[in-house]
């Protein structure tokens, strides 16, 4: 489990689920939806993956396509 997330640590995780990312430059602004490949069951996939790798349980509302990845970051420090 990763103990401590920022822009990098959530980028390359992102990254890691989202292959078609890997050109992408993301940022804290970066809208889920401007992630290549984003859809309602990557929602979902990224739901798991942020349970797995930083032991945090994310609403379902805060993975909507409008989410900002500063916003999740954010979620994710106040558990």
């Amino acid at each position: 489990m990763i103990k401590a997330v920022n822009i990098d640590t959530l980028s390359a995780c992102i990254k890691e689920l989202f292959p078609d990312a890997a050109d992408v430059i993301i940022g804290s602004e970066t809208l889920l939806d401007d992630i290549p490949g984003w859809d309602s069951m990557s929602a979902v996939n990224l739901q798991t993956y942020l349970a797995t790798a930083f032991g945090v349980t994310t609403p379902e509302e805060m993975l909507s396509s409008e989410t900002s990845v500063g916003e999740i970051i954010e979620q994710i420090r106040n558990g």
